[in-house]
């Protein structure tokens, strides 16, 4: 009996005529010809594999889609990147029945620029014959490795000293896609290629680059004040702190007759440096970030004045440079 016989056999009796029975990728489906509507009678679908980096079979959803997979935070259950592993250390390959096959792989996204202390995410495929590799990355590191790497080049012969970790060992199905993070990376200029090993060989992309940036910080800075001033009169001062969306219920000109140059980092406190608050007007309250103040302030000895824009930031001190003005 044929494939389409069996078929008539089992749907004749529920009503479903030949035109409106179909098979689609594993789906049997067919129009009810009473509702008009779409019943699935069988369903048969591909696994999908979820970890910490989000690994999905080339053909498990069309492009558009695949592209709009938010990353997951599940830990792969093919484990989390070993650090004990010697990045020349690459396990051997099940050989398959797969002879003069010929595989590609591709870095389809990477980042551009990314912050200190984030992780960087990538997108590759392998596409080609079928067959399995036990191994899939991006290799990365500051160093470049310029031009065509061949498949005799393995990672040890390279610059690069990061990688992403979540496939270097198990056992994938090809053709597939995948999507993994790096460790957290600091500030840097970094290169990179996605890489596989199948059948013995050594599979590279293109070398790209990515740049990571100093954190966003908040900064301080004096805007204007008087180079001069008339003893016992005003002395204006412009000032402001700018950077990513913050607060601060602290913020002044601190002065005095004897100067401490150089930056000050974050734990410098007054009592660490000859000044004391002079603009008092934004000793309290609450300014949002980023924000320009105008404060004054009567300096009531003649002589010269050493002084710095303050704040006080999320437990830190921010300091300005230093500046000077003389009082007559």
């Amino acid at each position: 009996m044929t494939v389409l016989n069996k078929i008539l056999r089992v749907y004749a009796p529920l009503g479903i005529s030949l035109v409106s029975l179909a098979i689609v990728g594993g789906l049997i489906i067919y129009k009810d010809n009473v509702l008009g509507a779409r019943t699935i009678v069988n369903t048969t679908l591909r696994p999908t594999v979820l970890g910490k980096s989000i690994l999905l079979p080339q053909a498990t959803l069309p492009p558009q889609q695949q592209k709009q997979i938010p990353l997951g935070t599940v830990v792969s259950p093919l484990g989390a990147p070993e650090s004990t592993v010697n990045i020349s250390d690459i396990p051997t390959s099940r050989v398959l029945p797969t002879s003069g096959a010929q595989f590609q792989i591709v870095l389809v996204d990477g980042p551009g620029e990314l912050v200190d202390g984030y992780p960087a995410t990538f997108t590759w495929y392998i596409s080609g014959a079928p067959g399995i590799t036990h191994t899939s990355t991006v290799y990365f590191g500051m160093t470049s490795t310029p031009g065509n790497l061949s498949e005799d080049i393995s990672p040890g012969q390279t610059n690069y000293s990061g990688r992403v970790g979540d496939f270097i060992q198990g056992e994938y199905v090809l053709p597939i896609r995948f999507v993994g993070n790096s460790e957290p990376l600091k500030q840097g200029t970094y290169y990179y290629r996605a890489y596989a090993y199948i059948n013995n060989k050594h599979y590279w992309t293109d070398e790209r680059m990515f740049i990571v940036s100093a954190p966003a910080v908040n900064t301080i800075k004096v805007v204007s004040f008087p180079e001069t001033v008339v003893k016992g009169e005003n002395a204006a001062f412009t000032w402001e702190i700018i950077g990513p969306a913050n607060s601060t219920n602290f913020t002044a000109i601190v002065a005095g007759k004897d100067s401490k140059p150089g930056p000050l980092d974050v734990s410098t406190d007054i009592s660490k440096t000859p000044y004391s608050v002079l603009v008092k007007d934004f000793i309290s309250g609450t300014y949002n970030i980023p924000i320009r103040l105008v404060g004054n302030a009567l300096l009531p000895e003649e002589g010269k004045y050493y002084f710095r824009a303050l704040t006080f930031i999320n437990g830190k001190n921010i300091w300005s440079d230093e500046y000077s003005l003389v009082v007559q």
